[in-house]
């Protein structure tokens, strides 16, 4: 049976066929053949054939000093390794070589201190935690989690879709002032502009408008607390 999800492209078990996501088309591996023949489409006979970089664990260099180690004077020995890491290519934008697998490895580095016109001391030694990825997958760049309150996620075309198409319509009926953004499936301002003193930019009316003291039975002026201040009576005295 022809392979039909994207995500399994790569396996060479159907032919001949061609598969839709999102409007755009994927040829299967009826295309391998315009592919490994050069002068099909012209090409002088001595270009070299690529040869497709998968989706899989490879040798990556990553550092060993810490990210919240800032300290100039101090210096990691080694200052960076191996580890295998997924690399490679998906045959879709919206698809990344993501680990499905992963351990954590601890390395023991050297730390050295350098002082100005002394020789490299030895301060101590450190034990640095680094993430190896043990398999790897094409998955979607975006994930479930990725989605706000507003959309719900659509798995198989990899992407958050909007749940208010009606702010969508009336959006567009503003396309004046606004425009609809269809990342966040929110309706903002073509312009957000700074608004002078006693002024503020209003998102509804997408202009400056003026601010008003509030309402009500509030204390607007400053409280003069000398006048709380009781001054003593003498009391009379009773003969």
């Amino acid at each position: 049976m022809c392979v039909t999800h994207l995500k399994r492209l790569h396996r060479r078990d159907c032919a001949g066929k061609a598969l839709h996501l999102s409007g755009v088309l994927f040829l299967s591996q009826e295309f391998h053949y315009f592919r490994t023949s050069p002068n099909h489409f012209g090409e002088r006979s001595g270009a070299n054939i690529p040869k497709p970089a998968g989706c899989s664990t490879t040798d990556t260099i990553v550092p060993l000093r810490p990210k919240d180690v800032t300290d100039p004077t101090l210096i990691y020995s080694p200052e960076c390794t191996r580890v295998k890491r997924c690399s490679g290519c998906c045959v879709s934008s919206r698809l990344a070589c993501l680990p499905t697998a992963t351990r954590t490895i601890p390395f023991t580095v050297t730390v050295l201190e350098y002082k100005t016109g002394t020789k490299l001391k030895f301060k101590n030694r450190d034990v640095t935690l680094v993430e190896e990825h043990v398999s790897c997958q094409c998955q979607c760049r975006v994930r479930e989690e990725h989605c706000n309150h507003l959309q719900r996620y659509n798995a198989p075309n990899c992407r958050c879709e909007c749940t208010n198409p009606d702010d969508r319509t009336r959006c567009l009926q503003e396309s004046d002032i606004k425009q609809w953004n269809p990342d966040t499936c929110l309706c903002e301002c073509n312009e957000v502009k700074e608004c002078t003193t006693g002024t503020y930019f209003d998102r509804n009316y997408c202009r400056c408008l003026k601010s008003y003291p509030p309402r009500g039975n509030f204390q607007t002026t400053p409280l003069d607390r000398r006048r709380l201040i009781l001054k003593p009576v003498p009391a009379a005295v009773s003969p």
